[in-house]
């Protein structure tokens, strides 16, 4: 048997322009969707921060000097036990939800997969996903 050399996702990086486009996110994520500090940290002479929530960290850069453009990456989920609620909080503190909340049934090949989902872009352009497994 091969040794198992991942053990998980650690976090996800969003870099950010400039300091002003730092403390958007950080307050998003911070003060709206309600993630901890788990380290506050300078990186370069310019501030930094992971924030966690459950097992999953966003860690977000200040010091990108430019907007970047979306990668590769087309977006990352968060885990939510309401995608209503989210959505709701998201679009009243005036940030684009993009898909409003639906369900869906992911076609998995061994038993049907509800979920209920919604989209939105964050504060420094990142597209979210809001993602709820729903019992069938």
């Amino acid at each position: 048997m091969t040794k198992k050399l991942i053990s998980g996702v650690h976090h996800t990086c969003l870099k950010c322009k400039d300091e002003k486009a730092f403390k958007k996110a950080v307050d998003f994520y911070k003060n709206l969707l309600g993630f901890e500090v788990f380290k506050d940290f300078d990186f370069n002479g310019k501030p930094a921060i992971m924030l966690k929530c459950g097992d999953g960290i966003i860690e977000i850069f200040s010091d990108a000097g430019v907007d970047l453009p979306t990668g590769i990456i087309q977006h990352f989920a968060l885990k939510t036990e309401d995608a209503d609620a989210c959505a709701k909080a998201i679009k009243d503190a005036g940030y684009k939800v993009t898909l409003e909340p639906q369900d869906l049934v992911l076609a998995d090949k061994k038993a049907p997969f509800p979920v209920r989902v919604a989209f939105c872009i964050g504060p420094v352009g990142e597209i979210i996903e809001l993602f709820c497994e729903r019992l069938i």
